[in-house]
């Protein structure tokens, strides 16, 4: 055994690292969720050609070339521990980690995804600020780590702060972020690439629709999307 091993046998001895969802100790080859947690992921399996809910969620206001979502999310669910942690608690290693479990479960059924620029939706400065990174940009990370492409912040921008849409209803949430992006001078040369959003949930798919009508009105052609979890 290693010595960094040993060290880390003894810290988990005294300071057991423990599951997120259920609170029980992981082993050494677990991290942050454990296998049995893992396991009940409550999957959405949008991809194995069920009905979407996510690309339903865009319906009359966008078009993606594909969307999927990785899990149900709702508040009551110990699975939704894993959004508030990484998006309030500062834990962002963790929502790196969950993007690329999620790409490794697409690419182990054999979902074939080629993405160029991969674009997670941007916040507006002083929110970034106050939390000290974008989510969705972690998330990113861990889907190229997989599936390749390239994290492009320079192309979508966010132009103000919007009020949350934690308690919105549907057609408050359109109106509060419908015209809160913009694209920056787009190259002609790009409008062929293959475009890849990543949020961390789709509610209504107000703020992703917002996005790809966006990049679309600026010449975008090839539009996909990927969030980690789906919620009504």
């Amino acid at each position: 055994m290693k010595i960094k091993d040993i060290f880390s046998a003894i810290a988990d001895l005294f300071y057991p690292r423990l599951c997120l969802c259920c609170g029980t100790a992981l082993t050494s080859s677990e991290k942050y969720i454990c296998t049995s947690c893992v396991a009940s992921i409550p999957r959405t399996n949008f991809h194995t050609g069920i009905r979407n809910l996510t690309e339903e969620s865009f319906a009359g206001k966008a078009h993606a070339n594909r969307a999927f979502s990785w899990f149900f999310f709702s508040h009551e669910s110990p699975f939704s521990k894993l959004i508030y942690n990484f998006k309030y608690a500062g834990n962002y290693p963790l929502a790196q980690y969950l993007g690329e479990m999620y790409a490794k479960e697409l690419y182990s059924d054999e979902i074939e995804l080629k993405f160029d620029y991969i674009i997670p939706v941007p916040l507006h400065t002083k929110r970034k600020k106050e939390r000290g990174y974008n989510q969705s940009y972690y998330i990113a990370k861990g889907i190229a780590n997989v599936y390749g492409g390239e994290i492009k912040e320079d192309i979508l921008q966010r132009k103000e702060k919007t009020e949350s849409q934690t308690k919105k209803m549907r057609f408050d949430r359109w109106e509060n972020i419908k015209d809160a992006f913009y694209v920056t001078a787009a190259n002609t040369s790009d409008f062929d690439k293959e475009i890849l959003i990543i949020d961390d949930v789709t509610t209504t798919g107000a703020t992703i629709a917002a996005c790809i009508i966006k990049l679309r009105e600026s010449g975008y052609k090839n539009i996909s999307v990927l969030t980690l979890a789906y919620t009504s």
